[in-house]
């Protein structure tokens, strides 16, 4: 029997790849003039449309809206753009995970993961974010990082677990955690303010790297000033100093001593 040669061209082979519908998917920013705050500044909104259905994102970001116009129009580089471009790439990954998961896409389900309102989608631990910062920051090892600060940052790791022993949801390490943190390194650690100041400035790193990543809303760090004490220094005495000049005015003479009898 002949094989129909038309019949045979409407089977697809099984490597085939799947057609996929197109769709019409974007993200823009505003920053409104009539929600104004008391500082003049407004929150950043990020708008996602999808095939139509549009929805906002209030980002926990506030700006001023001349501000955010120039800096946005700017040619140049800057931190806001980054900082922008770091959550349409978190929307966009959002949207490739859904479809690998073979989930329907929405508008309602894209936001629901970035606000990590949605119970499917994968939580994560405190430690989980911590091991990623350090991942990320070790590849700039010898180019903007050195290994020291790597160490360091490790180090805050390992003091923060023995506070905090439950790799919990990230969102639940709120102010009060870092306050007891700062209390923890204070009277059982006894460490210095300088010391101090400096660890929770890795600490903070560790959870802007998260915010600007979408694994948390809000920064528990928002209301937590770090100031760096100076070092005191200790001035010599009198006495002291004296001690050091008469000890290089011998050591001067008996080189002028030498260089005489050599001569």
């Amino acid at each position: 029997m002949k094989t129909n040669v038309l019949d045979q061209a409407k089977k697809p082979e099984p490597w085939a790849p799947t057609l996929v519908k197109r769709q019409r998917f974007e993200i823009s920013f505003y920053c409104r003039p009539s929600k104004v705050n008391k500082a003049g500044e407004s929150p950043i909104e990020m708008s996602i449309i999808l095939n139509g259905n549009r929805t906002y994102v209030a980002l926990p970001r506030r700006i001023k809206p001349r501000e955010f116009d120039v800096l946005t129009a700017s040619k140049k580089q800057n931190e806001l753009k980054e900082y922008l471009d770091i959550q349409k790439n978190n929307i966009y990954q959002i949207q490739s995970q859904i479809i690998q998961s073979g989930r329907e896409l929405s508008i309602d389900l894209i936001k629901a993961i970035y606000l990590g309102t949605d119970d499917d989608s994968r939580v994560m631990g405190i430690y989980d974010v911590w091991d990623e910062y350090l991942t990320h920051i070790g590849k700039g090892i010898g180019i903007n990082i050195t290994e020291r600060h790597h160490y360091k940052c490790n180090r805050v790791l390992l003091l923060f677990k023995e506070f905090y022993t439950s790799n919990d949801d990230i969102n639940k390490i709120n102010t009060g955690v870092i306050q007891g943190f700062i209390q923890f390194l204070q009277v059982y650690k006894q460490l210095t303010d300088t010391t101090i100041s400096g660890m929770l400035t890795k600490c903070k790193s560790v959870f802007i790297y998260a915010l600007n990543n979408g694994y948390i809303t809000r920064n528990p760090f928002g209301s937590i000033k770090i100031s760096k004490k100076q070092k005191d220094v200790e001035y010599l005495t009198e006495v002291e100093l004296n001690k050091i000049i008469n000890k290089n005015l011998k050591g001067l003479a008996s080189h002028y001593r030498v260089l005489e009898e050599s001569v």
